[in-house]
């Protein structure tokens, strides 16, 4: 086993761009396979050719194109397609994050079959990676995230040899020996994109949020309602003439508290309560004289 150094891998794939580049979209599979995915996973990244198994039987599934083992464990299923298969479309730039599979999986239906189909292997050989390529363009996923359909499925795309050259670091991560045991390419796949915050349902009233206002009867009300002489009144029995001595009191402790209000619109709403139990207290004593 050859331990791959980048830099001196990165000046390879310089070295080689040029044979890479005049691959033609009609060539067939396994053309693209000797031309262009073996030289990069041989001769770039330096697999050992005892660690990959061709045409791996997948039971139902068929048969997998590339089966990468370290250690004696399945790692990798890689699917190869002919190079003039398009994975991603020619005007789309990307960059080194993932990007959710669905981006581009309807505008490119090749891809998104290739990917079930790649990740059905995965499933019957316990794979912990997949990843399909044309030769120039490779996507790299994990097989299975838990309640998530494929097209929300991060991927790592590659979408072209120069691309593999912009992202090295980052390609290495994703398909060299020493990434795939380190498990390197799957820190951010497991990421689930976070959508904002619903907006609240305050937002839809009509101009809200506003400066808040002090209510200028906040703290007469306060120092009332904090008073313990209210639990006092309405504690106790609830005959007719509890009732009455409880009214009673009641306008006893509105005179005491008028004494703390100052602003005239309270006073004016105090006295009318008073009003309001004072005629109670008339109903109550011709109850009680009846």
């Amino acid at each position: 086993m050859i331990k791959l150094k980048k830099d001196i891998a990165y000046q390879e794939l310089l070295d080689k761009l040029a044979g890479l580049n005049s691959l033609k979209k009609k060539e067939n599979e396994a053309t693209t396979r000797l031309r262009a995915i073996d030289t990069l996973l041989f001769d770039i990244l330096k697999w050992d050719k005892s660690e990959i198994e061709a045409e791996k039987y997948c039971r139902q599934e068929g048969y997998a194109d590339y089966v990468f083992h370290i250690n004696n464990n399945l790692t990798l299923v890689l699917e190869a397609k002919k190079a003039g298969t398009s994975f991603i479309l020619p005007d789309k730039a990307f960059t080194e994050r993932p990007y959710v599979f669905g981006l581009f999986s309807k505008e490119c239906p090749e891809a998104y079959k290739a990917l079930q189909q790649v990740i059905g292997y995965a499933a019957s050989l316990g794979a912990r990676y997949v990843a399909i390529s044309n030769g120039h363009q490779w996507i790299f996923t994990i097989p299975y995230v838990p309640n998530q359909p494929l097209e929300k499925r991060l991927v790592y795309i590659f979408e072209s040899f120069e691309a593999l050259l912009e992202r090295f670091s980052l390609f290495c991560d994703c398909f060299s020996r020493e990434g795939l045991h380190l498990n390197l390419g799957k820190k951010y796949l497991l990421d689930t994109l976070q959508q904002p915050a619903p907006a609240k349902l305050s937002s839809k009233v009509s101009g809200y949020p506003v400066a808040s206002v002090r209510n200028v009867y906040q703290n007469e009300i306060t120092y009332i309602l904090l008073d313990d002489s209210l639990h006092e009144i309405y504690s106790g029995r609830n005959d007719i003439n509890s009732r009455l001595d409880r009214t009673e009191k009641f306008i006893s402790y509105l005179d005491t508290c008028s004494k703390h209000i100052q602003n005239p619109e309270l006073e004016s709403c105090w006295s009318e309560i008073r009003n309001k139990a004072n005629g109670n207290i008339t109903k109550i004593r011709e109850a009680l004289s009846r």
